[in-house]
């Protein structure tokens, strides 16, 4: 897997959420080592989208990066656009 975004901004459909962390990418699959959640937007920049995860390794676990996997994703380039909700 490369890594894709060091300091990418994450929109997490599935749980109406915003992550940031580091994104990593491979035969269609994506892994995200998240280290900020948050219900509002953490950045203007939106760098992905995330559909549906398959797997979300540490979620409840406060103080403790957590990893997400998810082959339902949008990669919106590395300078991303404008975060919609912002």
């Amino acid at each position: 897997m490369q890594c894709t975004k060091t300091g990418c901004h994450i929109y997490i459909e599935q749980c109406n959420c915003y992550a940031y962390g580091d994104a990593f990418e491979g035969n269609g699959v994506a892994l995200f080592r998240i280290v900020q959640i948050e219900f509002e937007p953490i950045s203007s920049v939106l760098h992905y989208r995330v559909g549906d995860f398959d797997q979300w390794f540490d979620r409840d676990r406060k103080g403790v990066a957590s990893t997400l996997i998810s082959s339902s994703f949008e990669n919106l380039g590395y300078g991303g656009v404008p975060c919609p909700a912002s």
